[in-house]
């Protein structure tokens, strides 16, 4: 999981994946993350979006998104699942 945030000491980026991991209703055990460094973000017209940490933005900031990527790719296996099963 990419997540655009910094740790700061508050649990951000371990809350972050936890949201997609609920989403994907993956094991949680088998879940990392990489961040996203802040020039591949502007190189990607800041898909990202903003990268600011302070003021407890990071899960306020960022679940929506995370969380729509971690519906849309469940359902990309549930359904490549179901085509190879038949």
């Amino acid at each position: 999981i990419r997540i655009a945030r910094i740790e700061m000491g508050q649990g951000a980026l371990t809350g972050l994946a936890q949201l997609v991991a609920e989403d994907l209703d993956c094991d949680w055990s088998k879940v990392r993350y990489e961040l996203i460094d802040p020039g591949a973000n502007k190189a990607r017209a800041m898909v990202w979006k903003s990268q600011q940490t302070g003021g407890s933005r990071s899960i306020r900031g960022s679940h929506d998104y995370l969380r729509l990527g971690g519906a849309q790719a469940r359902a990309i296996l549930v359904t490549a699942a179901a085509r190879q099963w038949g």
